[in-house]
């Protein structure tokens, strides 16, 4: 990587530690079809996340159901973001559901989601709020939508409302598919979150689910039709375990994030919806060619935000966000820098309002393959030392990589 002079032309990202907002809490949803994790996927999540999303029914077969995420969160001291959809006997199911929360000690927040409703209706949150008034343990109590940010602005909370948190959900498929498209999403999802907490004063905002696909149409009349034999499921993205995918990845969470997000929930844990293969491989290779047990790259995107949870996000601009996403996080020991290039050609890209020496490790077509195989070993190898001068720091990226540049000194 050489240090070049900055050119009129050239794009840059500029650091801004004027503007702050603190690191949004990160989870993964529990995948749909298998709740249990080896011990490999466990060891590689314990450190990744700080919550898991499970979506449940309230029935007989709860707690049976649940046991793996839950003794994984006792062990791992996640906590829990529990999505439950209600029927008409809410008070009944909410009493049972306090029942095994208070159990197994579960911390973490409730989303009411009613069945047949587009957004929670006022009196499910009243009936949570009282029933859960002495819970023993921290758990905030949420009211939102399954679905996007256009049903929650439609369908507004009633201003007298008093939720711990509003929630909805977020892809950037759907209208159009193709990368610049999805790239095209980034700023607006910023956006969605200021307007958000414009609806409901003092309630926090918790983004869940994001995903690559659009997970539940909320304006389906009629269910999805069976996938044919041979095909990916309509929820399933190629671009999942791509570089291109851990990009869109940062860039949302920096969108989101220095926006005020408080909590943000994406993709499931494993397989092809995740951010790890399992070890038995993608049901489709060829459709779906992942590593039979590796991770994908979007894997090493959350462990290094992770790093910072508790900290801060600052303000990093940039005058090309069609082409690059930064995110830059700030503790005590120092900042760390991360870089996507969103395109598919080499980009020079200079990065201003930085000093001194930098620590880098790039995430592309040379490194990906060992980072996804073998990630412990990558993340364990050293980067590079490069300098910003005056001028700042200019770096060349590969296609669709993702840099990481850390202050000398720090993690």
């Amino acid at each position: 990587m050489a240090n070049v002079e900055i050119r009129a032309s050239a794009p840059t990202l500029r650091l801004d530690p004027t503007v702050s907002s603190p690191v949004p809490a990160i989870g993964l949803c529990a995948a749909a079809d298998r709740l249990e994790h080896d011990a490999r996927e466990f060891q590689r999540l314990s450190n990744l996340i700080v919550h898991v999303r499970v979506d449940l029914v309230v029935d007989d077969g709860l707690e049976q159901r649940l046991a793996h995420v839950l003794n994984d969160a006792a062990a791992s001291r996640w906590w829990l973001e529990l999505a439950v959809h209600l029927t008409e006997n809410v008070t009944g199911e909410l009493s049972q559901l306090r029942g095994l929360l208070e159990n197994y000690r579960i911390r973490g927040r409730l989303l009411l989601l009613d069945a047949g409703r587009l957004v929670t209706f006022p009196a499910t949150l009243n009936a949570a709020q009282r029933i859960f008034a002495d819970y023993p343990h921290t758990l905030d109590i949420g009211v939102g939508t399954n679905g996007y940010f256009t049903q929650l602005n439609r369908n507004r909370p009633e201003p007298d409302l008093k939720p711990a948190f509003v929630a909805y959900s977020v892809n950037p498929q759907v209208h159009a598919f193709d990368n610049a498209s999805l790239v095209e999403t980034l700023p607006v999802l910023g956006e969605t979150v200021q307007s958000a907490q414009a609806f409901v004063p003092g309630a926090k905002i918790a983004v869940t689910p994001i995903t690559l696909k659009i997970g539940f149409n909320p304006d389906a009349t009629a269910p999805d039709a069976p996938t044919p034999p041979g095909q990916l499921p309509r929820r399933v993205d190629p671009r999942q375990m791509s570089l291109f995918g851990a990009g869109w990845t940062l860039g949302a969470i920096a969108s989101l994030a220095l926006a005020g997000a408080d909590s943000l929930t994406f993709y499931e844990t494993t397989g092809w919806l995740g951010v790890m293969e399992r070890a038995t491989g993608s049901p489709l290779p060829d459709l779906f060619p992942s590593i039979p047990g590796g991770v994908f790259p979007m894997y090493h995107v959350f462990a290094d935000v992770i790093e910072f949870v508790g900290s801060k996000v600052l303000g990093f601009t940039s005058s090309h966000p069609l082409q690059f996403s930064g995110l830059a996080l700030a503790s005590a020991a120092g900042q760390r820098l991360l870089v996507a290039n969103h395109t598919e050609q080499m980009q020079t890209l200079t990065i201003t309002g930085i000093s001194g020496a930098w620590q880098l490790k790039a995430l592309d077509e040379h490194s990906a393959d060992f980072a996804m195989r073998d990630p412990e070993g990558y993340r364990a190898a050293p980067g590079n030392t490069v300098t910003a001068g005056s001028n700042g720091l200019t770096l060349d990226l590969l296609p669709y990589a993702v840099v990481r540049l850390d202050q000398k000194g720090t993690a």
